[in-house]
């Protein structure tokens, strides 16, 4: 939270304390570890809602539904995780940060 802010950076909304979540930017089913440069904050309903969803899709989605996912925040995640030591980390950093970028 001292990072991302007390909202959840998919909605925009603040998140209950008992709502708060950490999610991996780069999924763990498609190889995203738990470290610090994959984790955002965000709400229990939109981080079970994305599930493994591709972090640019889902924030387009969200846009598209009249919610205010924190665009900022979500790039500058994005840049933490293409600097990751990690090549899967790397590499969809690198990815996601472009296609949101076009967002």
């Amino acid at each position: 939270m001292t990072r991302d802010g007390p909202c959840c950076v998919w909605c925009g909304r603040e998140v209950w304390p008992r709502d708060r979540t950490a999610d991996h930017l780069l999924p763990r089913s498609r190889g995203g570890r738990g470290g610090y440069e994959n984790l955002v904050l965000a709400c229990r309903p939109c981080n079970w809602n994305r599930r493994s969803q591709a972090a640019s899709s889902y924030a387009r989605a969200k846009l598209a539904a009249g919610d205010n996912p924190r665009l900022t925040a979500l790039l500058e995640a994005l840049d933490r995780l293409a600097r990751s030591a990690r090549r899967e980390q790397r590499v969809y950093g690198e990815r996601q940060r472009a296609a949101l970028a076009r967002v």
